[in-house]
């Protein structure tokens, strides 16, 4: 795991902090995270660089009452907020094994370009995936959906630890790039997210892991041109942790709406980039259709 960085640069200060909001948000990165109830990971003194993100002169939000639970499981979570609906999804499920509309189509719709990466190391869940090398679908919803797996050009927007060495590195080159996607979702690894106990504690272990590499995620082109909205989520708690970061973001801003989850989180992606409801699903929220978009933008 990569050392410790205990505190922002003022170079970090400097690129979310300028200037009034952004007329428009062209980027969205999602750091995905596992495992904890909001309450073991905001306003703890063991998270110092996650908490340090929510207090002044940050513009930051979080959602106390964030809804994570659909159904209570990893997979159900990470299919619900890209698609509106779990599909009956439970852990174990397979690669490649729901059929159903996601955000990749409402992205190719409106001409947005996409990366899902998944980081290489500590194999969990389902053997059949992991290969000795990373976390199964029940960590990645677009690897659970058959239109994105068996679509080769669709495929190649899969950077996988089991095919690839994936590490924030490869995050921070893609973002950092001339012409980086408009959406990148970035999965972790087991020892990483939060979800197993690296020797120090499940969040430590997490907050020492994303203060290593966040900053530099926030001293790129695209957020020091404030076009961009970092989101740091976690799966199945109720209610979950969750820090949004931009200069389009409320500063220091805590919701106090009860109604938000990871359909809030879909829906306020669809709204950002004009590409409408995906589904109507059965499940909390009525999926995206009826959901309430995240309220954390000025």
């Amino acid at each position: 795991m990569s050392s410790f960085a205990p505190s922002i640069s003022p170079t970090v200060q400097e690129t979310i902090n300028p200037g009034p909001p952004p007329l428009s948000v062209d980027y969205v990165v999602i750091i995905a995270m596992e495992n904890q109830n909001y309450r073991d990971v905001i306003g703890v003194s063991f998270a110092p660089f996650i908490n340090s993100l929510l207090g002044t002169p940050y513009f930051a939000a979080t959602v106390p009452r964030f809804h994570g639970g659909y159904p209570g499981s990893s997979a159900g979570s990470y299919t619900a907020v890209i698609s509106g609906d779990t599909y009956g999804v439970s852990d174990g499920v397979g690669f490649g094994s729901v059929t159903g509309p996601t955000i990749v189509d409402g992205f190719e719709r409106v001409g947005r370009t996409w990366r899902v990466l998944q980081e290489s190391g500590s194999p969990a869940g389902n053997p059949a995936w992991n290969a000795g090398s990373y976390r199964g679908p029940d960590h990645n919803g677009f690897t659970q959906f058959s239109n994105i797996v068996n679509y080769p050009v669709r495929g190649r927007n899969l950077l996988l630890g089991n095919q690839m060495q994936v590490n924030p590195g490869t995050l921070l080159s893609l973002i950092g790039s001339s012409n980086p996607p408009n959406f990148v979702w970035y999965t972790p690894n087991d020892s990483n997210n939060m979800h197993d106990d690296c020797g120090s504690g499940n969040v430590v272990c997490g907050d020492r892991y994303l203060a290593s590499f966040v900053p530099q995620i926030l001293s790129t082109p695209i957020f020091r041109a404030g076009k961009a909205l970092l989101g740091l989520w976690w799966d199945e708690f109720d209610p979950a942790p969750n820090v949004w970061i931009g200069r389009a973001v409320k500063p220091s801003y805590v919701s106090p709406r009860t109604d938000l989850g990871h359909y809030s989180v879909l829906r306020l992606i669809e709204n950002l980039w004009g590409i409408g409801p995906l589904s109507n699903g059965p499940n909390y929220c009525c999926g995206d259709i009826g959901a309430v978009p995240l309220d954390i933008l000025q």
